[in-house]
């Protein structure tokens, strides 16, 4: 469920160790947010209300 531009910064967040963010439905049909930081050291789940674009 992530857009094109938000791939596109997974993989060079891969590549050049910044910010990961993807977006799951759960089977209940809550939309959620997985966001790791960039030292790979923090994981945090949010809703999509909650997150603010780093």
């Amino acid at each position: 469920m992530v857009s094109e531009d938000e791939f596109l910064a997974n993989e060079n967040g891969l590549l050049e160790g910044s910010y990961l963010m993807s977006v799951y439905l759960s089977e209940r049909g809550v939309v959620f947010c997985v966001i790791t930081d960039a030292g790979r050291t923090k994981t945090t789940l949010s809703l999509p209300e909650e997150v603010r674009r780093i």
